[in-house]
């Protein structure tokens, strides 16, 4: 039996060995990773996207109106599908601030081209009085910026690089979606360049605000220090003392009522009269019009009030400007006896003066800023509409000037009275306490007996 059981373990012992001797499989051999098929970046068009900010109307005119009295008109002349960089849409630009005369055109060339990602500016400044001196420059210190850049999402980034005078500079552009007070979507870019001398804390900063279908619809910058005094700059520390800017006017225009209030007829004499036998007379001898738009009236004066001899010495010249919402006056005086000692002066003491602003109702302020005698002041001007005598609507102008020394009360006042199709129909103002004598001046305190005025003599 003990025989029987060995044997039986020595056979499963060989079967075992047996087992563990066989040759082992061999690996199959790894197949090749087939390579990724790398699929090509489609690149965004946006240039359709981008086309919709602009406005699609030729002829367009739209007008810009902003700070001290800042004006100018864009209109489109034509759209261009093949131009290089892209679609370009051409503006002619006129200045309407009322500086220089009719005879040196103040325009300008804008062009907006759409690409496939931006909007790109670029500008042709024809304009002598060109406040950056540099022709490819309006407002802005960079040249051929790219106003808006796609992606039109909130936070969307990008730099340009540029130069100003000769130096280079990194302009860094954040793009923010806001909502007007028409809930319409506005795209704001914010423009930022730092390290750049005579801009407070050597920091320029520009925002523009774009809308469809109008494009830029408002501007505004850091201006330069230099143009600023140390004193101001030292005690006036923060940003919004340097500001400019303007903004697309969505207001009626006034043009066609303002330029109904003066003469229509060329050649027109008009004589006017006043205190002391003083008289001048004024001779309308050409109306015209210009860019912006703006019409200009241009008379010879000449005095008669019997100072001085018949010589020809005794005349000056008078412009009225009329813009969209208001009249500017303009004098060169070469009268020989002219009493305020300037040729930019009649009998007013403001300088190329804003006469009359709309809108034309009762009650409608403005302020505007000048200089008299190397001093600033800032006039408050107040209109109120009455009647005359014989029933026709008269535009009131009160202006006030305060804290100007050589007057009754240190304050300076003044009234013009306008009427459809006369113009100008008559004015008064307070005279400088130096005409008078003192024991004049103690006995009489009311403002009546220091007033100087003359009026219309069909009036």
């Amino acid at each position: 039996m003990k025989r029987f059981i060995i044997g039986v373990m020595l056979l499963c012992s060989a079967s075992l060995v047996a087992c563990t001797n066989e040759s082992p499989t061999a690996p199959e051999p790894e197949k090749p990773t087939p390579p990724v098929e790398e699929k090509p970046t489609l690149e965004v068009n946006y240039q359709e996207e981008l086309q919709t900010l602009l406005p699609s109307e030729i002829g367009l005119e739209q007008q810009f109106n902003g700070i001290a009295e800042y004006g100018h008109l864009l209109k489109l002349q034509y759209i261009q599908n093949n131009n290089e960089l892209g679609i370009k849409y051409q503006y002619e630009g006129s200045m309407n601030d009322a500086r220089g005369d009719e005879t040196t055109p103040r325009i300008f060339d804008a062009a907006y081209s759409v690409t496939k990602d931006s909007i790109i500016e670029q500008i042709n400044n024809h304009d002598p009085y060109n406040r950056l001196d540099d022709p490819q420059l309006l407002n802005s210190i960079i040249p051929n910026k790219i106003v808006i850049k796609a992606p039109l999402e909130n936070g969307n980034t990008w730099e340009e690089a540029f130069e100003y005078k000769g130096k280079s500079y990194v302009a860094v552009n954040t793009l923010t979606i806001k909502k007007s007070a028409s809930e319409a979507a506005q795209y704001e870019v914010s423009t930022v360049v730092k390290d750049i001398e005579n801009y407070l804390n050597n920091t320029y900063k520009e925002v523009r605000v774009f809308e469809a279908e109008k494009g830029m619809v408002s501007f505004s910058n850091l201006e330069n220090l230099d143009l600023y005094d140390e004193e101001y700059v030292a005690t006036h520390p923060e940003e919004d003392y340097y500001l400019f800017g303007y903004s697309l006017s969505e207001t009626p225009s006034y043009f066609e009522q303002l330029k109904a209030i003066l003469p229509e007829t060329s050649g027109l004499v008009q004589q006017y009269n006043g205190l002391a036998e003083y008289g001048h007379i004024t001779t309308l001898n050409a109306i015209s019009l210009t860019h912006g738009p703006q019409m200009v009236y241009q008379y010879s004066g000449v005095m008669n009030d019997g100072m001085g001899d018949n010589d020809g010495s005794r005349i000056f010249d008078l412009k009225y400007l009329v813009s969209n919402d208001a009249i500017f006056e303009q004098i060169n005086n070469k009268d020989s006896y002219n009493e305020l000692s300037d040729e930019h002066l009649l009998n007013s003491i403001i300088a190329n003066k804003l006469v009359l602003k709309a809108p034309l109702v009762d009650g409608n302020t403005w302020v505007e800023q000048f200089d008299y005698q190397n001093q600033s002041y800032v006039a408050n001007n107040t209109l109120h509409i009455k009647s005359s005598e014989t029933g026709a609507t008269q535009y009131v102008v009160e202006t006030i000037v305060e804290q100007i020394e050589g007057y009754l009360n240190q304050t300076y006042k003044e009234v013009r009275t306008f009427e459809v199709g006369k113009g100008m129909t008559s004015f008064k103002n307070i005279l400088p306490l130096a005409r008078f004598d003192e024991t004049y001046i103690s006995q009489h305190p009311e403002e009546e007996v220091y007033y100087f005025g003359y009026s219309l003599a069909d009036n």
